[in-house]
């Protein structure tokens, strides 16, 4: 019973971390074609709604035309990125957010950032 009580958890455990061990060559063959016709919905979607943004050299906000048909009724807007600190996210966001504030009228801003951040640039804002 205490062998049997040990070995349990560990074959749950390999199941789980091998799941594909069990499937037949059909039900594997099956798996991928559902992952190819993703990867081929995914691709169309991406073409159909993804936009050009010219070099952040350009001082022209013409590439960022596009933000009026999609955000023309909004009132919030959240601006995120798939990694903190890079150099160019940052500097297309500024120009977003200006092109927000210039063409569209949103006129407040809040970041991401803990409390203790927010609270000195708080103190630094009044001061």
């Amino acid at each position: 019973m205490k062998t049997a009580q040990r070995i349990l958890p560990l074959i749950i455990a390999l199941l789980f971390l091998f799941p594909n061990c069990t499937l037949d060559k059909k039900s594997k063959q099956s798996i991928e074609n559902q992952n190819n016709l993703l990867k081929k919905d995914w691709s169309k979607w991406i073409k159909k709604n993804s936009y050009s943004i010219e070099p952040l050299t350009d001082h022209m906000d013409r590439d960022l035309h596009f933000l009026e048909d999609l955000i023309a009724v909004k009132t919030l807007i959240q601006l995120g990125e798939n990694s903190h600190g890079i150099k160019g996210y940052n500097q297309l966001k500024v120009r977003i957010i200006k092109y927000l504030h210039k063409e569209l009228n949103f006129n407040v801003i809040a970041f991401e950032s803990g409390m203790c951040f927010s609270s000195a640039t708080f103190v630094q804002l009044i001061a």
